[in-house]
């Protein structure tokens, strides 16, 4: 629900600010080839990446999601060597393999309590397969939290190669309106219809305004503009502050102590 309603709204935002662009003439210019590559990246990173992590938050705390997505860091400099063959300075290879010893700490060492282990086990989310892997794994949202980053990470760089030909208005509006009707036909099918029983409430409503309208429209328009130019180091340093801000605010707003 929370996936569904924040980047509907994030899509009609989105919309409204780059309309210039949706034009047949502008839309027309780009190739089959183009949009198979679009349709791909919004798999990944539209539907796959975040459902990911709003499935590990349900299985995990905050914290365990925001420090695990830290393996983005090393995985960011290997990816972009990968597709572009940039070599990244040895303080940020230091760097990432610091921030990948700490994902590992955080495998070895912590263990979920008897409590969240319970929960995890009867859990239900409307398909045997998924409930059989929830059972079958009890560090069940750790692995779908490392799923969903290097999901993300495939996706960064391939729309760094991408929206050097697609303008960034065309990409980001189908990538979270695309997005949501691939979410919700999945979301149907795996978890039910009884998935969506809450969609109607205004309490959801009125902070998808603030989540999708707001933080994730913001969101968006920066980190593109932001790729377009940036280097593999400028995106691993960015990324690396993921988890200091999401450790602060899993505290501040949630009360979490890591």
């Amino acid at each position: 629900n929370l996936f569904f309603a924040g980047n509907l709204l994030a899509g009609i935002s989105l919309f409204i600010v780059y309309r210039k662009h949706w034009n047949p003439a502008e839309l027309s210019q780009i190739s089959l080839k183009l949009w198979i590559c679009m349709f791909l990246l919004i798999i990944l990173s539209g539907v796959l990446a975040p459902a990911f992590y709003f499935l590990a938050l349900m299985l995990t705390d905050v914290n365990n999601v925001v420090l695990i997505s830290t393996v983005e860091v090393p995985m960011t400099l290997l990816f972009a060597y990968i597709f572009f063959r940039e070599k990244a300075l040895p303080s940020a290879i230091i760097g990432a393999l610091v921030a990948f010893g700490g994902i590992v700490l955080v495998f070895l060492i912590n263990q979920s309590s008897m409590e969240n282990r319970m929960s995890t086990k009867m859990l239900d989310v409307g398909n045997p397969a998924m409930n059989h892997f929830l059972q079958t794994f009890p560090k069940s949202g750790e692995i779908l939290t490392t799923l969903a980053t290097l999901f993300g990470i495939i996706a960064v760089q391939m729309s760094r190669s991408l929206l050097q030909t697609v303008s960034a208005g065309i990409f980001t509006v189908l990538r979270m309106v695309l997005g949501v009707a691939i979410f919700f036909t999945i979301a149907i099918s795996v978890f039910g219809p009884h998935h969506f029983d809450d969609l109607f409430s205004p309490f959801l409503w009125g902070w998808m305004l603030i989540y999708g309208a707001l933080i994730i429209v913001i969101g968006e328009l920066t980190w593109f503009k932001g790729i377009k130019k940036a280097t593999s180091t400028d995106i691993s340093m960015a990324t690396a502050l993921t988890p200091v801000a999401g450790v602060i605010f899993a505290y501040l707003v949630l009360g979490e102590i890591p």
